[in-house]
């Protein structure tokens, strides 16, 4: 038997407010930040976790790497740009890669 729906209930919410979700499409492994060293893991078209932070909110959605600007490495770390657009609105942000996180691989 193949279970495609798990039942979700969200931390403050009571068994009234469960939802059915499915795994395939709404459940996905966890995103972890890199380090320095691993900026190369991330490449043009990759869908990462990027933090994102207005006068609104301040938090995690995802977004599409679409331009990388590759830089040499300093003592203080990986200067490389990368041009993301979120997912959610398309709007495109040049972060560092302190504000990005991936799968493992």
């Amino acid at each position: 038997m193949v279970v495609n729906e798990v039942r979700v209930r969200f931390s403050g919410f009571g068994n009234g407010e469960d939802e059915w979700v499915n795994v395939k499409r709404a459940v996905r492994e966890r995103s972890i930040p890199l380090e320095p060293s691993e900026c190369h893991r991330v490449k043009v078209g990759d869908i990462v976790l990027c933090y994102r932070e207005n006068e609104d909110h301040a938090l995690y959605s995802d977004a599409r790497v679409v331009e990388i600007e590759r830089k040499l490495h300093d003592i203080k770390g990986c200067r490389c740009i990368f041009v993301v657009r979120f997912n959610y609105d398309h709007a495109e942000e040049k972060v560092e890669l302190s504000r990005i996180c991936c799968r493992p691989t």
